[in-house]
């Protein structure tokens, strides 16, 4: 399936379905999320998060946080605010995106990445707060023949 552009003022009118559990039946039906896009930032996680800012962008919440998948000391969780593209004194005026990220990892994630990161900071896991629910959207594990598939329709978008 291609992208569906979605403002973040509609994202919490988006179908939900309920957060997987196991032996879910993927039957096209919308409502689980894939990744998420925004300003060619993508995020894939367990969990999203779109919330609006009016007036400047939005928030995403991408957060993974499955005992399976992300045994203890892995579970992460990534906040960024994309705020409204204005111009950059540090390119000559141009116009440029504004984006700030906020890293939640537990010990294991930790290790692995740098001290330091651009625009950004790194927190403990514990600190990271789950937004809202009615703004949560839950991904769901595909198959691989499926993951392939959506993956073919999946199209290059100039935002």
């Amino acid at each position: 399936m291609a992208w569906q552009e979605v403002d973040s003022a509609s994202w919490s009118g988006l179908p939900k379905k309920a957060d997987p559990q196991g032996g879910e039946i993927i039957n096209g039906k919308p409502g689980w999320i894939n990744r998420v896009c925004v300003q060619g930032v993508e995020f894939t996680a367990d969990h999203y998060a779109v919330e609006d800012l009016p007036g400047s962008g939005c928030r995403v919440y991408a957060w993974s946080d499955d005992p399976e998948d992300y045994p203890s000391g892995f579970k992460n969780a990534k906040v960024c605010e994309f705020l409204y593209l204005a111009p950059d004194l540090n390119m000559g005026g141009a116009i440029n995106t504004r984006q700030t990220i906020t890293f939640y990892a537990e010990s294991g994630v930790k290790a692995l990445m740098p001290n330091k990161i651009e625009n950004g900071e790194i927190k403990d896991w514990e600190d990271f707060v789950v937004p809202s629910e009615s703004i949560i959207r839950h991904g769901v594990w595909l198959p691989d023949s499926l993951y392939r598939g959506h993956e073919r329709f999946r199209e290059k978008t100039s935002w």
